[in-house]
């Protein structure tokens, strides 16, 4: 796991609780997404949005340091 190595040895007990509630908000906020979007457009703008969040992603991950 990336988080995992990102932590040091003696912080991962304490981490693991930040990591685990980014894990549940993430899970809700994908939910949230889909509902919001399906409500205002129809179900094939849902799969645009993916592919614009797809390549931001792609796009910001230029800008992390080499070594993670």
């Amino acid at each position: 796991i990336p988080f995992m190595r990102l932590v040091r040895p003696r912080e991962r007990t304490a981490m693991t609780m930040v990591f685990t509630t980014w894990r549940e908000t993430s899970s809700l906020l994908t939910q949230a997404l889909v509902f919001l979007t399906l409500l205002v457009a129809p179900f094939w703008v849902f799969y645009l949005l993916l592919a614009a969040l797809q390549l931001a992603t792609a796009w910001g991950t230029s800008y992390l340091p080499r070594r993670l």
